[in-house]
């Protein structure tokens, strides 16, 4: 059985910054997280934006005040077997997250794409119990990127 999973990576024009894992790492790793949970076809965009655009999105369709870290949206048709998406992930909140957890800004970024792309494959984290798999699964993401390759 084949995979068609594209996972694009998007700087908001509003955003003059570099990111700190290579675009196409990012992509590469999206697409292996997404077929390791079972997906076998996506399109699924991951956007770096401001901590003010980020406000706004929250605001808009969670009803939160703020700004958060992450955001996913699944746009796919319910009829369809392709999983369509969107993950929003603030640039600014990434950085001081990463200070604040005593990480690098690499593992940051990637903790928040790996957040994102477990939502969009059907995770959800509203009881205590969710919420640990899904950092666990995190972890288990990120420890084999950076233990097989992925970076030094």
């Amino acid at each position: 059985m084949s995979t068609s999973i594209t996972v694009n990576i998007i700087v908001s024009d509003d955003l003059d910054v570099a990111l700190p894992v290579e675009a196409g790492l990012i992509e590469d790793y999206g697409a292996a997280v997404l077929g390791g949970c079972g997906v076998q076809e996506a399109e699924v965009n991951v956007i770096f934006v401001s901590d003010d655009f980020m406000t706004e999105l929250n605001k808009q369709y969670k009803g939160r005040e703020g700004t958060t870290d992450v955001l996913s949206f699944n746009l796919s048709d319910d009829k369809d077997s392709l999983l369509e998406g969107e993950i929003y992930i603030s640039y600014t909140k990434a950085r001081g997250q990463a200070v604040d957890f005593g990480q690098p800004f690499d593992r940051e970024i990637l903790r928040l794409v790996t957040h994102g792309l477990l939502h969009l494959s059907g995770r959800v984290h509203v009881t205590p119990e969710e919420r640990d798999g899904m950092e666990r699964d995190t972890d288990m993401w990120l420890d084999r990127f950076y233990n097989e390759g992925g970076m030094s």
